[in-house]
C-alpha cells in the first residue's frame, strides 16, 4: 500500500501547489494498478476528503457565488456521467483519461504563449492561467466574468468529463480564472468546487454498483496521503516561484498522458 500513499501525497501536493494537476496524475497512475472504473470510484471518495481539506485552509477566501452556481451544474453533470462509467469498456476510460490530460498540456501551453506575449514577451513572467492565478497575476482569460447561467452550464459539461474521465480541473481551471479569481481565492474555490464535484461522482458510482468494502482501506491510505501533500503543498507554495509553479504545471499534464498511454 505503500503506492498509494505516494499517489495521494503526490496529488496533494501538485493541486495545492498549482490549483488543478494532482487528481489528474493520481488517477492516471492508479489505472495503472486496477480497473479505471475502480480507480475513478476509490479516486473520488479520496478526493472528496482531500479537497475538504484543502477548503479549511482556504476557508475565508472562498467565492461562495461562484462555489453555489457551478457547483449546481457540477453536481447535475457528474450524476449523468456517473452513471454511464460501469458501462464503459476499460480500454475506452484508458483512452479517455490521455485526450483529457492532452488537452490539459494543450490548454497550459497556450496560456503561457498567451502570458508571454502580454508582458512583453519576458519569461520570466510568462505564467500560465492557473500559476499566475495561484500567484496573484492576471490573467489573458480573465477579461470578462462568466455570467450565473453560462457557469452553471458550464459546470454540467465539466461534472460529466470529471465523472467519466477525471482529470476535471483542465475545464476548471479557466472557468473560475474567468470568474475573475486569484490567489487564495482562486485555490479555495477550486477545492470548494470538487468537492460538490466529487461527492456527486461518489454517489452516481454508488448508484451503479463501484463500490465495495474491500476498497475502505485504499481510500482512507488515499485521503490520509492528500491531507498530508495538501499541508505540504502549502509549505511548499509560499515558498515557490511564479516561473517554478508555472513549470510544475506543465509537466502534470505531460505526466498524466504518458501514465495514460501507458495503460492502454
Amino acid at each position: 500500500m505503500t503506492w498509494l500513499l505516494m499517489i495521494g501525497l503526490a496529488a496533494g501536493v501538485l493541486t495545492t501547489v498549482t490549483g488543478v494537476g494532482g487528481g489528474m496524475v493520481a488517477l492516471s497512475l492508479l489505472s495503472l494498478v486496477m480497473a479505471p472504473a475502480s480507480a475513478l470510484a476509490i479516486s473520488a471518495a479520496a478526493f472528496a476528503v482531500g479537497n475538504g481539506h484543502r477548503v479549511t485552509l482556504f476557508a475565508r477566501s472562498v467565492d461562495r457565488w461562484v462555489t453555489m452556481r457551478f457547483g449546481l451544474g457540477l453536481a447535475v453533470g457528474a450524476l449523468a456521467g456517473a452513471a454511464v462509467v460501469p458501462h464503459v469498456p476499460d480500454e475506452a476510460l484508458r483512452l479517455a483519461l490521455a485526450v483529457v490530460a492532452a488537452v490539459s498540456l494543450a490548454r497550459v501551453a497556450y496560456q503561457r504563449w498567451l502570458a508571454r506575449g502580454a508582458s512583453g514577451a519576458s519569461v520570466a513572467s510568462g505564467a500560465s492561467g492557473a500559476a499566475r492565478a495561484a500567484a496573484g497575476g492576471a490573467s489573458p482569460s480573465s477579461v470578462a466574468r462568466l455570467s450565473a447561467s453560462h457557469l452553471g452550464l458550464a459546470g454540467v459539461v465539466t461534472g460529466a468529463i470529471g465523472a467519466g474521465a477525471g482529470g476535471a480541473g483542465v475545464l476548471v481551471a479557466p472557468l473560475l480564472l474567468a470568474s475573475g479569481l486569484r490567489r487564495d481565492a482562486y485555490v479555495g474555490t477550486v477545492a470548494a468546487c470538487a468537492i460538490v464535484l466529487n461527492g456527486a461522482r461518489v454517489a452516481g458510482y454508488a448508484m451503479g454498483g463501484l463500490y465495495s468494502v474491500s476498497m475502505v482501506p485504499a481510500i482512507g491510505l488515499l485521503s490520509g496521503a492528500l491531507v498530508a501533500g495538501n499541508l505540504l503543498g502549502r509549505w511548499l507554495r509560499a515558498r515557490m516561484s511564479v516561473r517554478l509553479i508555472d513549470q510544475v504545471e506543465l509537466a502534470a499534464p505531460t505526466g498524466a498522458i504518458a501514465l495514460a498511454l501507458a495503460g492502454l
